[in-house]
């Protein structure tokens, strides 16, 4: 987790720990670089005096290494190397190790404490880690990107793959071609969900959706859009391309993969000029966008799921608390009239409500 980011992920942590302690139950995910050191990653995600994983699951998410990483080492070996050693950390100890009990003076139990002793070619961990063993067996791992190495880090050790399809087409190749790699890892397709990011302007009828979008969308400067969009290309300098123009043929690079080819993709299908990919950055990346009503956007969202596109979806609302309000009360109710939208949650942990398999 970048430094920066420490102090909102503290603030985040303290609105939580009274929300367990009044026992609610409720899901979060929380943004956990590669970088980070194994042993401090896996501890904070399990310290139960913190987050009790009774009442809640976090679920980490590996997401691409620094850059620096990156260049060092080929097709991310590091974020791999990372999330086995966190692995082992956490199912090396039982979940009653540590039972803390005041009356008796006992605070953990040795013999369900187990050391790790990893040694490997990046670090070597002792550990053990001072929690016990969650519920849930191990935190859900969310694997974020499209590259090869993204590709064959989630097919190895994900949960979820949270992916930035444009088209249904490509993201029916993704998803099969994730899918596919299961099987050398010893896992069966089901045990991974892919879930693109989708945007979507809601209306209750479509010229009132459209004009939501416009709206929204004349709030940005265009050199905003462009800056943005600079930096999700990697840095790619767009100052000499003219914004009435085909968006340029950029090459992905070592601090952007797969997102250049998906933005270039994006533009051609749709022959969009360098300022439409721009402002379309700005509003949603380069995820999926829908506009319509809910019936409407239904039906594609139910097209993916049936066509094997995706298994479920990461919402990108464009404004927050409205859009969010928006899909809850008009787009859920009619996917749960279709079937494709629980009334009940399954269970009390994250990965019960996933589906995905309680790790061995």
């Amino acid at each position: 987790m970048p430094g920066g980011a420490r102090s909102q992920f503290t603030y985040a942590i303290l609105r939580i720990v009274p929300r367990i302690e009044r026992g609610e139950s409720f899901n979060a995910g929380v943004v956990l670089y590669c970088g980070e050191r194994d042993f401090l990653a896996a501890r904070t995600f399990l310290d139960e005096r913190r987050l009790s994983a009774l009442a809640a699951d976090v679920a980490p998410a590996a997401v691409r290494a620094h850059l620096d990483t990156l260049v060092r080492i080929a097709e991310a070996e590091k974020p791999r190397v990372v999330k086995e050693a966190e692995r082992h950390l956490i199912q090396r100890n039982f979940r009653d190790a540590f039972p803390r009990d005041k009356t008796s003076g006992r605070y953990v139990d040795p013999a369900k404490v187990h050391v790790l002793n990893h040694t490997g070619k990046y670090f070597s961990v002792k550990g053990p880690l001072s929690v016990g063993r969650p519920p849930q067996g191990y935190p859900v791992i969310v694997q974020a990107g499209t590259s090869e190495p993204a590709r064959k880090l989630s097919a190895r050790v994900a949960d979820v793959v949270f992916t930035a399809q444009s088209s249904i087409d490509d993201a029916k190749a993704f998803y099969a071609d994730v899918k596919g790699r299961m099987q050398q890892h010893g896992r069966h397709p089901d045990d991974l969900k892919v879930m693109p990011g989708v945007a979507m302007y809601i209306g209750r009828s479509q010229q009132e959706a459209e004009a939501k979008c416009e709206a929204l969308n004349a709030l940005i400067p265009i050199d905003v859009a462009v800056s943005r969009l600079s930096r999700m290309l990697g840095g790619v300098d767009l100052s000499g391309y003219a914004l009435d123009e085909p968006m340029p043929d950029v090459q992905g690079n070592t601090a952007r993969m797969s997102t250049p080819l998906n933005y270039v993709r994006l533009a051609r299908r749709e022959n969009l000029t360098l300022r439409q990919v721009a402002m379309r950055s700005a509003a949603g990346k380069d995820h999926w966008t829908l506009i319509g009503t809910p019936q409407t956007i239904a039906d594609e969202l139910e097209r993916w799921f049936v066509e094997k596109a995706a298994d479920g979806f990461n919402l990108l609302p464009p404004h927050v608390p409205g859009a969010i309000n928006e899909f809850v009360d008009l787009v859920v109710p009619e996917l749960q009239r279709r079937g494709l939208f629980r009334t009940e949650y399954e269970g009390a942990t994250l990965r019960e409500n996933l589906g995905v398999p309680f790790p061995n």
